[in-house]
């Protein structure tokens, strides 16, 4: 599967679990996939990304609009309150939530309600400092696939609290707020 709707899920939950509300949650969870996507392109030659005048111009309008900088699992997200609550920006215009719910719909189809309550289970078992860090790493930082609990070739990490009887974990479906910021 491709990352960047996992991580947009992921991103949705730790907000959720921050204090967002699912909507703000939401266009966060966005926001944190499309900058991570935007920079591996850069770094992968795929474009050039804005130049420095267009990035200027960029700034001043969301400045001009009254928009804010959130710092957000290690990055800078622009956003702007708006009467329905904080959203992020694509570009200029405030991110749609019910968009990021469709694509997210879109990308996990039946398994969407599992893998949010995969994600939140790893929240759960993990410390607020590694939330910055996407699912699919471990405690210790590697990217090497997890399997029962340990990376493969490696030692244990958080998923080794969780007993072969918890998976999945039990919780509320899609419908019934899967995102929820449960404790």
């Amino acid at each position: 599967m491709n990352r960047v709707p996992v991580l947009t899920l992921w991103a949705t939950i730790v907000a959720r679990r921050l204090g967002y509300d699912e909507d703000e949650a939401l266009t966060l969870g966005k926001a944190i996939a499309g900058q991570t996507a935007a920079a591996k392109g850069k770094r992968l030659g795929l474009y050039a990304g804005k130049t420095a005048s267009e990035a200027e111009a960029l700034r001043e309008e969301r400045q001009a609009r009254g928009a804010e900088s959130i710092e957000f699992m290690g990055r800078v997200i622009p956003c702007l309150r708006t009467d329905k609550g904080l959203r992020t920006l694509d570009d200029v215009r405030p991110a749609d939530p019910a968009a990021v719910r469709r694509y997210l719909e879109s990308k996990f189809g039946d398994a969407l309600p599992a893998s949010a309550r995969a994600s939140k289970a790893l929240r759960r078992v993990s410390s607020p400092m590694n939330w910055r860090r996407p699912p699919w790493t471990s405690t210790c930082g590697s990217a090497r696939p997890v399997r029962q609990g340990r990376r493969v070739g490696g030692s244990e990490d958080a998923l080794t609290s969780m007993e072969s009887t918890d998976w999945p974990p039990s919780g509320v479906g899609w419908a019934s707020n899967a995102l929820g910021s449960s404790r």
